[in-house]
């Protein structure tokens, strides 16, 4: 069951994929504000691809699928998606590599859990693609961004991943939904 703030955010996205628009659209919340349970009760996960930025956000995003009964929704690393390859030249020198997938072999909606992962070599890779498909990026701009040399900073001041400051539109979550079973416990 979606809460009137999920069901605003459900009419959005539903309008940006039906859309002939391209670009990124942001889902923005706090934790347990339903952010990625709301993105896939509003798409056809089948028209997807669910990218995450380590294995743990591939893992919860596949148990949430799952939940749901969307086992065929296809999951992976943005490591995976835009084939990382890294090895040595022959001086001994690290050398890192990607070769993104021919675009005819991309799903018209790509979902990106936990996008305050997103290095900035992922994005400019990412990027490259903002004009020929749908991004839904779900995450939560209030989190401390990758280290890296370079870093952006939203409009309060604040550090972010270079991603919230590219979005084409955005959504806020605000409602806290997740329930803390160990809180209710102790009350008892």
């Amino acid at each position: 069951m979606l809460n009137k703030e999920q069901q605003d955010l459900q009419d959005k996205i539903i309008s940006f994929t039906e859309s002939k628009e391209s670009g990124f659209f942001g889902v923005i919340g706090g934790g347990g504000t339903g952010k990625t349970f709301t993105v896939t009760q509003s798409i056809d996960v089948e028209k997807a691809i669910f990218l995450g930025a380590t294995n743990k956000v591939v893992n919860v995003l596949k148990s949430n699928l799952n939940d749901n009964n969307n086992y065929n929704a296809t999951v992976k690393t943005i490591d995976s998606f835009l084939r990382f390859n890294i090895k040595k030249d022959h001086n001994n020198k690290t050398v890192i590599t990607y070769k993104p997938p021919a675009l005819k072999d991309i799903p018209e909606i790509i979902v990106i859990d936990e996008i305050s992962l997103i290095n900035n070599n992922h994005f400019q890779h990412l990027y490259k693609l903002k004009g020929k498909r749908k991004f839904i990026l779900i995450g939560d701009n209030k989190q401390i961004p990758p280290i890296e040399d370079d870093y952006v900073r939203d409009e309060n001041g604040f550090k972010v991943s270079k991603i919230f400051t590219e979005l084409d539109y955005s959504f806020e979550l605000t409602q806290q939904n997740r329930q803390d079973v160990k809180s209710d416990n102790l009350t008892q």
